[in-house]
C-alpha cells in the first residue's frame, strides 16, 4: 500500500477535496474570499464554522475519549492542509492543540471533560501564558490565583492571546505563591462560561503585520473565583506541565511553514509557466527555475524533519525537549528564506495586493513570518539547544568513536512511516533529554546502511558522500563543544548558538537520509531515486559552510518533478496527494 493511501494521509486528503480548488472563487476557501477577510482584518468565522461542521476538531482529542486523534502524524498532516489555504484559520484551529495540557498533566477526570468540551462546537481552547511586560520570561509573571475554601480567585491580565475572546476555555498559568521560583506556577482550565462574567474583560485585538484575520487580544480577571476543579495537575506544576506540552505544540510548527511555503511555491509555479518572457517563459529562465527548484527541495527536506518528528512523539518522548527544539529551529528559519528567494521570481508582482491569486502570496508569507515566534522563539529554542549540548556531545562522541550501530527498533518505528505507531505517553515528556538523542545517535547506522545499499539502492553512493561530509562537520562541533567545555566557556555565547543551529542542519540530514532508507518499499519513484535528497543534502552542507557542487542531473530530476506534481494537481510534499481541481465536491465529515 503506497503511503498516501495509509490513514495517517487520509483525513488530509479528505480535508483538501471538502475545502474545494482555492481558485475557484466559489469554493469555501478560495483565494478570493480569503483576501477580503485579510483585508478586512476580519476572523475567519465562516471557514472556521465550516472546518467544525466537517468534525475537524474532533483530532484533536483522543480515540479513547471519543475523539478522533490517533497520532501526532494525523495533525501534522492536517496542519499542512490548513496553513496551504489559509495561515490565519489555520492558527486559529491550532488553539485546539492547547488540549495537550490536560493529556499531560490532568487527571482522570479532567481529561474526559477536556474531551467533551473540546468535542462540542464551542469547545476550543486559548493559551494564555505570557504577560505584556514579561513576554516569554514566565517566572515573572504576575497575574495571581490565590487559593481560597472553595477555590481560586483571579487577578491579573494575560496578553497576546490568540483566540481570547473567542475560546470558551482560557488555558491559563498563574503565580501560585509569591516567592520566586518556577514551583510557584500552576495551570488552570478556566471555563468563561462557568465563571461571573462581570469579573473579567478584554483587552482590544491587537494590529499584527500578519495573520491579521486572528483574534488576538488578551483578558483581564479581577477577583475571578475558579473552582478547585479547574487546577490542572498539582498545584505549583504548571511550569512544568506548560514547557512539557510545548515540546509537542514546538514540533508540529513545522507543519504550518510546510503549508504557507507550498502554497506560495504552487503560486508562483502558476506564475511561472504562464507568464511569457523571452520567447518562453519564467520557468525556462535558469535563475528562477533555481529558486523554484531550491525551494521544492527544501519543503522536501524539512517535510522529512517534520513528520519524522511527528511519529517521535509516540516513540521517544523523552527526548522531545531536544527534539522539538530541533524543529521549532529548522523549519521557520529554513522555509521563510525559501520565502524570500520566491519573491524574487514573482518580480513586480511581488508588491501588487492583488492581480495575481488576489495577492494571496503576499499574504501567506507575511503570516508565515510569525511561525517562528510561537511557542518560545527560534532563539529561545536555539538557547534551550545549548543548554544540552554538553551532555549530548559527550554521549553521541562516545558512541562515534566505537562505531557503535544503532539498532533499536525505534528508529523503523520512527522513520518506517508504513508502521503502526504506540499510543502517545504524555505523561513520558521530559524537560531534559539527558544527553540522549536517539536519531543523531544513528549516523553510525546511517553510513552502515548507505555502504551496504551501494549498488542496490539508486544514487547511494552519491548520498554516502554527502552524508559522509555532513557527519564530518558534526564530529567537529562535538569536539568543538567539547572544547568549550573544557575551557569552562560560555555555553550561550554567539559560538555555541551558531553550532546549535548546525546542530538542526545536521538533524534534518539524518531525518531526511533515514526516511529514505527506511520508505523505499513505500515511495513513489521519484523519492525512491533520491535526486532530491542530493540536492537536499548539497544545499544543508552550504548551511554549514560546506559547497560540494552535484551534477546538473539531479536538479534537473527535481526541477521536472516540481513541473509533474503543478501540472498533475499533486501536494508538493515527500507524499503527494491529490489535490482538487476546478469542481467543488460534497463536504463530509474528515474522518
Amino acid at each position: 500500500m503506497s503511503l498516501n493511501q495509509r490513514i495517517q494521509h487520509q483525513a488530509a486528503h479528505k480535508l483538501e477535496h471538502a475545502l474545494g480548488d482555492p481558485n475557484n472563487p466559489d469554493s469555501i476557501m478560495s483565494y478570493k474570499r480569503v483576501m477580503e477577510l485579510d483585508e478586512q482584518e476580519s476572523f475567519q468565522e465562516e471557514f472556521y464554522q465550516y472546518l467544525l461542521s466537517l468534525k475537524t476538531h474532533h483530532h484533536y482529542v483522543p480515540a479513547a475519549l471519543g475523539g478522533k486523534f490517533e497520532t501526532y502524524e494525523q495533525l501534522y498532516a492536517l496542519g499542512k492542509v490548513l496553513a496551504r489555504r489559509d495561515l490565519s484559520t489555520a492558527v486559529t484551529m491550532s488553539t485546539m492543540i492547547w488540549s495537550t495540557l490536560v493529556w499531560v498533566g490532568g487527571d482522570k477526570i479532567l481529561k474526559q471533560h477536556c474531551a467533551d468540551v473540546t468535542l462540542s462546537n464551542n469547545g476550543a481552547q486559548c493559551l494564555a501564558y505570557s504577560e505584556e511586560h514579561h513576554g516569554s520570561d514566565l517566572l515573572a509573571n504576575e497575574l495571581t490565583a490565590t487559593e481560597v475554601e472553595d477555590g481560586f480567585i483571579l487577578e491579573g491580565e494575560k496578553w497576546p492571546i490568540n483566540r481570547a475572546a473567542r475560546s470558551e476555555v482560557v488555558m491559563l498559568l498563574a503565580r501560585t505563591a509569591n516567592e520566586s521560583g518556577g514551583r510557584n506556577l500552576s495551570l488552570f482550565f478556566v471555563e468563561k462560561s462557568k465563571i461571573d462574567c462581570s469579573t473579567f474583560t478584554y483587552i482590544s485585538k491587537v494590529k499584527t503585520h500578519g495573520l491579521r484575520g486572528c483574534d488576538i487580544c488578551g483578558i483581564k480577571f479581577n477577583k475571578t473565583h475558579i473552582p478547585k476543579s479547574a487546577l490542572i495537575g498539582p498545584i505549583g506544576g504548571g511550569l512544568e506541565i506548560a514547557i512539557k506540552a510545548f515540546q509537542v505544540t514546538r514540533t508540529l510548527c513545522a507543519s504550518l511553514s510546510i503549508g504557507a511555503l507550498e502554497n506560495n511555491l504552487r503560486v508562483v509555479m502558476g506564475f511561472a509557466t504562464q507568464r511569457r518572457l523571452y520567447k518562453g517563459n519564467v520557468f525556462d529562465i535558469p535563475n528562477a527555475r533555481h529558486h523554484l527548484t531550491n525551494a521544492f527541495t527544501d519543503l522536501l527536506i524539512t517535510d522529512a524533519l517534520g513528520s519524522s518528528l511527528s511519529r517521535a512523539l509516540h516513540v521517544i518522548p523523552k527526548q522531545f525537549s531536544v527534539l522539538s527544539a530541533v524543529a521549532k529551529c529548522f523549519a521557520p528559519y529554513k522555509l521563510d528564506q525559501a520565502q524570500k528567494d520566491l519573491a524574487t521570481v514573482l518580480g513586480a508582482r511581488f508588491f501588487f495586493r492583488e492581480k495575481h491569486k488576489e495577492g494571496i502570496f503576499q499574504k501567506s508569507l507575511r503570516d508565515s513570518q510569525v511561525v517562528s515566534l510561537f511557542d518560545g522563539s527560534s532563539e529561545i529554542n536555539l538557547y534551550s539547544l545549548t543548554t544540552q549540548l554538553s551532555l549530548l556531545a559527550r554521549r553521541q562522541d562516545k558512541l562515534f568513536a566505537i562505531t557503535a550501530e544503532t539498532t533499536s527498533s525505534k528508529l523503523s518505528n520512527i522513520f518506517d512511516a508504513s508502521t503502526q505507531l504506540p499510543t502517545f505517553r504524555g505523561e513520558k515528556l521530559d524537560l531534559s533529554s539527558h544527553g540522549r538523542d536517539l536519531i543523531m545517535e544513528s549516523w553510525p547506522q546511517i553510513i552502515a546502511a548507505l555502504k551496504h545499499a551501494s549498488g542496490t539502492l539508486h544514487n547511494a553512493d552519491k548520498i554516502l558522500f554527502l552524508a559522509e561530509m555532513v557527519f564530518n562537520k558534526h564530529q567537529q562541533n562535538l569536539q568543538r563543544i567539547a572544547n568549550h567545555v573544557e575551557q569552562k566557556s560560555d555555553m550561550q555565547s554567539p559560538r555555541m548558538f551558531k553550532i546549535a543551529r548546525e546542530y538542526c542542519v545536521v538533524h534534518a540530514a539524518v531525518c531526511s537520509i533515514q526516511y529514505w532508507l527506511n520508505n523505499t518499499q513505500n515511495s513513489d519513484v521519484f523519492i525512491n531515486k533520491a535526486d532530491w535528497l542530493i540536492v537536499g543534502l548539497q544545499r544543508l552542507l552550504l548551511e554549514l559552510n560546506i559547497d560540494i557542487e552535484i551534477s546538473e542531473q539531479h536538479l534537473t530530476q527535481v526541477s521536472n518533478e516540481l513541473l509533474h506534481r503543478s501540472q498533475a494537481a499533486l501536494s508538493y510534499g515527500l507524499v503527494p496527494l491529490e489535490l482538487p481541481e476546478l469542481s467543488l465536491i460534497p463536504a463530509e465529515e474528515i474522518a
